[in-house]
């Protein structure tokens, strides 16, 4: 048996408690499971009397969802045998319903750990602190941090290094030379090998971690963050005292302008709320410049809880992004997209020759590309495999004939596969939706699907490419047969 679950409110057939300890007589001083590598606890209320038998030096993955109060004390023993009795434990996964203290001081005694993902919720009690995350930086093989921590609030634990430090003025000409950088407050190395990070939270978690996570080898880097203002924050300090409103409370603001205005409360300023995000994006670049050379894949999200959109500086994709030249994978989701953000945003990321994907907004703060920037997308990225952004089926390239015979086009051998859009509210003619559909396939004959996330439109004008698709099949098959 290679694998193993224990769900205490599993309905059906169940194996008695007084059957494991009969068993294990059986099998004398050897594992009761020889062979198992992954133990996964869905929910734990009654059963902690058997977690001993899932003991063994093959175990190394090891999924928890959820934790009765009545077992955790049972349950955190299991975990601190774990570093002698499971020596080769390479993975954990912890749900939103397992208390962080019980888990987090037992993990840097796992020194095999090369995977952990941890989800932290309301449930927790206890939040997550700055001195969990060094502890967990100092595990010498971890590669890959996932840490979810959308519905509970970080624990700040260290003062601002610097803070008379004032927000780089991003919007302006940038100097690459002289933009500052985030200072860690200490000169210990963490997550030396850490390739994967994939972190959810606010301003001061992220910030921290670009702290910790010295790691000049990120490939994967995907950064969500979750800013719930203004009522949110301003409840974090006083009403009315700038220098608490936007952090936790025993950190110093240092990166908002003595300048802006500070009026906390229901009211929060545009410029305010500005600042807060430039301070993100600085972040941002912070950690994306340590691993320049490296970073394949990075995701950039936003989310609000009064649903407040952030527009989106295409020219900071230079500042924040840079020069990646690996990078082959871009999610930017939650940010406000204006005509001219999408298409200045799309030819920014024209510049790294080797995407693959590009994620932009589907929603009202997505906006509408035509079709003729579509192809100046094709031509900037040829090895772009998957798209997902707005288009206007109803632009007025098609009445210009693009893709006819008259036209000066010539058409694309691109290896686009996969299109995910919507289109504006505008629906265009059947005429309309088949120069389209012609289009696409004079763009991209190895297109495979469109997703049209249910706008009508785009759902038939999918029907017409693989009909267009389908003609040419037959013409090759023609051709063949002529030969």
């Amino acid at each position: 048996m290679k694998s193993f679950i224990i769900d205490d409110r599993a309905r059906g057939l169940l194996v008695a408690d007084a059957i494991y300890p009969r068993l294990s007589k059986m099998t004398g001083d050897h594992p009761f499971f020889p062979h198992l590598k992954l133990l996964n606890i869905r929910h734990l209320e009654h059963s902690t009397s058997t977690l001993s038998f899932f003991h063994g030096p093959s175990l190394s993955s090891l999924f928890v969802s959820s934790v009765a109060a009545a077992a955790e004390k049972e349950f955190q023993s299991f975990l601190q045998t774990l570093a002698d009795e499971a020596p080769s434990l390479s993975e954990i996964h912890f749900g939103p319903d397992v208390r962080t203290d019980l888990f987090i001081p037992t993990i840097p005694n796992l020194r095999a750990l090369s995977t952990i993902h941890i989800s932290i919720s309301g449930a927790a009690k206890v939040p997550l602190r700055y001195a969990d995350l060094v502890e967990i930086g100092s595990l010498p093989h971890l590669n890959s941090l996932s840490l979810n921590c959308a519905q509970e609030r970080y624990s700040c634990a260290h003062k601002a290094p610097n803070p008379q430090y004032h927000v780089w003025e991003m919007y302006g000409d940038v100097d690459e030379q002289s933009a500052p950088e985030i200072q860690s407050p200490q000169p210990s190395q963490s997550f030396l090998q850490l390739s994967q990070l994939d972190v959810v939270g606010g301003l001061e978690l992220i910030e921290d971690l670009t702290m910790v996570v010295t790691s000049g080898r990120l490939e994967t880097l995907s950064v969500h963050l979750i800013c719930p203002y203004p009522k949110a924050y301003s409840a974090i300090g006083p009403r009315g005292d700038p220098k608490k409103c936007f952090v936790c409370q025993d950190r110093i603001p240092f990166f908002l302008p003595k300048r802006a205005d500070f009026t906390c409360g229901d009211k929060c300023s545009t410029q305010r709320q500005d600042k807060y995000i430039e301070h993100f994006l600085l972040v941002l670049r912070t950690i994306i410049r340590r691993s320049a050379n490296h970073i394949g894949q990075l995701t950039s999200r936003i989310s609000c809880a009064d649903k407040r959109r952030f527009a989106f500086p295409p020219a900071l994709l230079t500042y924040v992004f840079g020069n990646l030249p690996n990078l082959h994978h871009v999610v930017l989701v939650g940010w406000s997209f204006t005509p001219n953000s999408v298409e200045s945003t799309l030819g920014q990321l024209g510049r790294h020759p080797h995407l693959q994907v590009i994620i932009l907004p589907l929603g009202e703060e997505g906006a509408s590309i035509s079709l003729r920037t579509l192809r100046r997308v094709a031509e900037s990225c040829p090895s772009l495999r998957t798209l997902q952004c707005r288009i206007d089926p109803t632009s007025d390239e098609l009445a210009k004939g693009l893709g006819n015979p008259g036209s000066d086009e010539v058409p694309m051998a691109h290896g686009l596969t996969h299109l995910s859009t919507r289109g504006s509210r505008r629906v265009p003619s059947l005429g309309g939706q088949v120069c389209v559909a012609r289009y696409l396939n004079f763009l991209f004959p190895h297109l495979e699907t469109i997703e049209a996330h249910g706008s009508r439109q785009w759902g038939q004008i999918s029907l017409l490419v693989k009909l267009c698709q389908a003609a040419r099949q037959d013409d090759e098959r023609r051709l063949v047969l002529e030969r």
